[in-house]
């Protein structure tokens, strides 16, 4: 799994030479302490979210050796996150003006003509901002998921490719379906891949960010295209509307929903008519 493969290379590093039996509170605190203090291969401190990444992977790390030697797992487990501070959660409630959008579009049209990944690092954006997908649906996405129906299109989402390991079903928009007929005719013949020209995931989220930062977007990531996806899907729409929304991005509660949600001024006013 690449998320595993991309922060499994850090704790591999981090944890060092500790034993099962040194995973203990203290060891927890000492290891947050130590990550906060280092920083990450594009220059940025560890993030306490990230942190909690890496401590899921020691924990189930020793669940799977523990199964593996027909042992019972540490009943106590080291980490906890309340071993944070309050309102640890990086708030994200960016968004992507027309105009920050158009910044970042033109900044793909620079990259050199001759590399194959140049129109599809402005697709797999505009893909993103049509259905609120996030990465790693659209890094893996393969052509076979697109499925033609009597009401539609269609994008099925396998159950290995989401977050939530549930299959997911999202409709396309015009301007979706435009997407797909585009990268059907730029399809690399030795892959399935939608957007296979663009590497691992990891090199897309690092390559994006770069792209931000020179469109005058420093603090943008990938991952704030699905925030503003979902808010252009919610301003304007009914309950019902908004409920159907929260089944297409793969959300299990409105709660979620809510966080995801940012209406700027305008839209709030536009809405009140």
């Amino acid at each position: 799994h690449p998320w595993y493969e991309f922060h499994g290379r850090t704790v591999a590093v981090e944890v060092r030479d500790a034993t099962v039996g040194q995973l203990r509170q203290r060891w927890a605190r000492d290891y947050i302490t130590r990550m906060l203090g280092t920083k990450t291969p594009v220059g940025r401190p560890y993030t306490f979210s990230t942190i909690s990444r890496q401590l899921s992977i020691v924990r189930q790390a020793v669940a799977w050796r523990a199964e593996e030697l027909n042992v019972d797992p540490i009943a106590q487990f080291f980490f906890s996150k309340t071993m944070f501070p309050r309102k640890w959660q990086t708030k994200r409630d960016l968004r992507l003006s027309k105009a920050q959008e158009f910044a970042l579009m033109a900044r793909f049209r620079q990259i050199r003509s001759f590399y194959p990944s140049r129109p599809h690092w402005r697709l797999i954006t505009k893909l993103a901002l049509e259905t609120g997908a996030r990465l790693q649906e659209l890094r893996l996405a393969e052509f076979s998921e697109i499925q033609d129906r009597t009401d539609g299109q269609y994008w099925v989402i396998p159950a290995e490719h989401t977050k939530a390991k549930e299959e997911r079903t999202v409709p396309l928009s015009a301007a979706a379906r435009r997407i797909v007929r585009i990268l059907r005719r730029m399809k690399s013949p030795d892959s399935e891949e939608m957007f296979h020209f663009l590497g691992p995931e990891n090199c897309v989220s690092v390559g994006f960010r770069n792209f931000c930062k020179l469109a005058g977007l420093p603090q943008h990531t990938f991952h704030d295209l699905r925030h503003e996806a979902i808010s252009r899907m919610c301003t304007g729409k009914s309950e019902i509307q908004v409920l159907a929304i929260q089944r297409i991005v793969g959300h299990k509660g409105e709660d979620m929903l809510q966080r995801y949600y940012h209406p700027t001024d305008g839209e709030l006013i536009r809405m009140m008519g």
